[in-house]
């Protein structure tokens, strides 16, 4: 038998603003730093259940397939997902402007 957790994609669902506010911004990325879901929530609470996979199982799906495992990064202040995620992020949106620039005259 497969252990298909092993070849999940890992998703960081964490704070990316306003902690330890009452609206806070709520953000789930993937390991390749692809943005899957975003949600202004009123509270940590609602934060994690606004970008999970229980209520936006097809953001997920959509972005990742079926084999996805998330961690949610939840701590008393604003806490990034890792280093290699962020930098994976940064990558990609470098790539997407490059692109953006060949394109346009």
């Amino acid at each position: 038998m497969t252990d298909h957790k092993a070849e999940a994609i890992k998703v960081y669902a964490f704070c990316n603003s306003g902690s330890g506010t009452d609206m806070q911004t709520w953000m789930a990325m993937a390991e390749t730093g692809e943005c899957i879901t975003s949600h202004l929530s009123s509270s940590r609470a609602w934060g994690i259940h606004d970008v999970g996979p229980e209520w936006k199982r097809d953001h997920y799906v959509k972005a990742l397939g079926e084999e996805f495992d998330v961690e949610y990064i939840v701590v008393e202040d604003r806490q990034p997902p890792p280093a290699h995620v962020v930098e994976a992020n940064r990558k990609l949106g470098e790539a997407a402007k490059a692109a953006d620039s060949a394109v346009t005259p």
